[in-house]
């Protein structure tokens, strides 16, 4: 991307002159427009993805937003200035909004006062009337997404890459892309009931945060989970403006207020001072992700938090890309729960498969039991920048690669039987090994219980921080290997089976799990649970390389398949290795071992 700095677009109007973010699809710069010498946001596609299939459709998706944003001008929302498609690669230009987002200014520990934060909300809830006027969801309002402009007490809303047109009460398919702990449960449903009262949750959700810096307990899990009212987290909030925001936070859609102008009538009217108040700052940390979420039911294994960039700016944002934003190191993770990989024997066994998410609230009493392990936050700390421009997260993954070739031949794969949670096939040679592992038996011993996750320590850890890529090491590598291209593990067990397993946790990116032979310290299974709105060149890439380079179409098709929900598992076997992808809840599960 680099190389794109000091491009010159527009007849030479606008010059890009520095980076601002990326994800796996999107990029933004800083661009100087020199006839008027203003400085101004210029989002795109990546154009490494140009000979991707996917680019055309994500070129009219990019149209589609820019479409959006052109409807909806207010002094609250960031303004688009251009559009245009230069050698095939369309770019967005938008104002450059100097400041943070109310998510820096706020975590990890400066909660606003009750008066700023409601002067906040209500410059964000007429922006949403406007939208709302216009057909449209937001359905990303979040902390992270607003801009406190610099020496100004003025926010600016961001980020229309997920935006959709509703009907209000007409049952319409979405795309299930949400933020974890701003999203009301509906929009966790491909189908369901569009209301302005979706967006009325995510105000509350995010008034919340502002006043008690906590992320709210993501909808989906309060059934199971009790959310502490705002007032019991900070006591200086008044019992109006608790009720108003379990007000507008409340379960059922019904049960909120239908407008965001009817909720804000129950908000407080606070007197504060007019003039800059954006002294207060905090570090830049983003505690929430935007995701996807494949319509199925809670797993086993959490997702955690991502990361916001240093220097924020719009990154392309299409439900295609299904990713999150940019990476920014130093996460310090709350406590948490992490996944509990069983390993149980030399023989593969078979998993079990997600139920659809249909009916959040008649989920069965095992996929409750799932879910209550799955992570939703963790607060991270890095340096806030002197300027911010605004952000579109939802395609700006905190992961990023370089696309690559497959194979075109399709071969015939032989459907073995599905293998269980971290099961081993024995050990087999391998050219990477430098000694023989001895032979592991082969008798299945009975399934262990299943170990409670443990909780994350609330510090930061050699895997807090998001990546870059995801690493595939393919069954063999040894263990040295691993550590010198992700350090030191979030969590190691030994359960005296002669394997160890070691836990690397990349919130709301991606666990992974390698199970090594104690006497030879080489890998014996990989494993991966990506989030389901991982972008999939990601997923793709890292798996070709678990499959030491041995992806066939077959195999990506079959990724594409459990990913989308349209099949619950597919087998892999190459001549090296077997394995399974499967659906694990709210995970994608990948499993590789070698082949027996």
């Amino acid at each position: 991307m680099d190389t794109l700095i000091g491009k010159s677009l527009q007849g030479g109007q606008y010059t890009l002159t520095e980076m601002l973010g990326r994800g796996g699809f999107g990029v933004t710069f800083k661009a100087t427009h020199h006839f008027l010498q203003e400085t101004y946001v210029v989002k795109t596609l990546n154009p490494d993805f140009q000979n991707d299939p996917q680019f055309p459709e994500l070129v009219e998706k990019f149209r589609d937003e820019a479409k959006r944003l052109k409807l909806c001008e207010h002094p609250h929302i960031v303004r688009m200035r251009d559009f245009f498609v230069k050698d095939g690669v369309p770019y967005l230009v938008m104002d450059y909004i100097p400041g943070q987002s109310l998510e820096q200014v706020v975590f990890p520990d400066h909660p606003l006062s009750e008066a700023l934060a409601v002067h906040y909300i209500r410059q964000i809830g007429s922006a949403l009337d406007l939208v709302h006027q216009k057909g449209l969801l937001h359905r990303d309002i979040k902390p992270e997404n607003i801009i406190l402009r610099d020496q100004t007490d003025q926010v600016v809303l961001i980020d229309f890459g997920i935006a959709r047109k509703f009907v209000p009460g007409k049952t319409e398919a979405h795309t299930n892309l949400v933020t974890v702990g701003y999203a009301p449960v509906e929009q966790y449903m491909l189908k369901a009931k569009r209301s302005p009262a979706t967006d009325v949750y995510a105000l509350a959700a995010t008034l919340y945060a502002l006043v008690t810096a906590r992320v709210p307990v993501a909808s989906i899990l309060r059934d199971r989970q009790t959310m502490p009212e705002p007032r019991m987290v900070n006591p200086h909030i008044s019992p109006a403006l608790n009720q108003a925001i379990l007000r507008g936070m409340a379960m059922e859609i019904e049960q909120r207020p239908a407008s965001v102008r009817e909720w804000m009538a129950l908000l407080p009217s606070p007197s504060i001072s007019t003039q800059a108040t954006n002294s207060v700052t905090g570090s830049g940390l983003s505690s929430a992700a935007t995701v996807a979420i494949s319509p199925q039911s809670p797993r086993r294994t959490p997702p955690a938090t991502k990361a916001t960039p240093a220097t924020r700016a719009p990154a392309p944002s299409t439900a295609a890309t299904l990713a999150v934003s940019p990476p920014l190191p130093n996460a310090s993770p709350r406590t948490i729960a992490t996944p509990a990989p069983m390993v149980a024997s030399p023989t593969p066994r078979s998993r079990g498969n997600g139920w659809l998410l249909l009916g959040l609230a008649s989920l069965a009493s095992m996929a409750i039991a799932a879910v209550g392990t799955v992570l939703y936050h963790s607060t991270q700390t890095a340096t806030p920048p002197n300027a911010t421009a605004p952000v579109d997260v939802t395609d700006a993954p905190t992961i990023s690669i370089e696309p690559e070739i497959l194979p075109s031949e399709e071969p015939t794969v032989p459907t073995p039987a599905q293998p269980e949670a971290s099961a081993l096939p024995p050990d087999v040679d391998n050219a990477d090994r430098t000694q023989e592992p001895e032979e592991v038996p082969t008798e299945e011993p009975a399934a262990p219980e299943r170990v409670e996750p443990p909780t994350r320590p609330n510090r930061p850890s050699s895997t807090s921080a998001t990546i870059r890529s995801v690493p595939g090491f393919p069954p063999g590598v040894s263990e040295q290997t691993v550590v010198n291209r992700l350090g030191d593990p979030a969590e190691v067990r030994e359960d005296g089976s002669g394997l160890r397993t070691s836990i690397y946790i990349f919130p709301d990116q991606v666990d992974l799990v390698y199970i090594y032979d104690q006497q030879t310290d080489r890998l014996r299974q990989t494993e991966a649970y990506f989030v389901p709105y991982m972008d999939f060149n990601v997923m793709r890439t890292a798996l070709n390389g678990m499959l030491q380079a041995g992806l066939t179409r077959d195999i990506e098709q079959g990724l594409e398949a459990v990913r989308r929900g349209q099949a619950p598992s597919h087998p892999i076997e190459t001549s090296n290795f077997q394995g399974v992808i499967e659906q694990a809840g709210d995970r994608i599960y990948v499993g590789i071992w070698e082949r027996r």
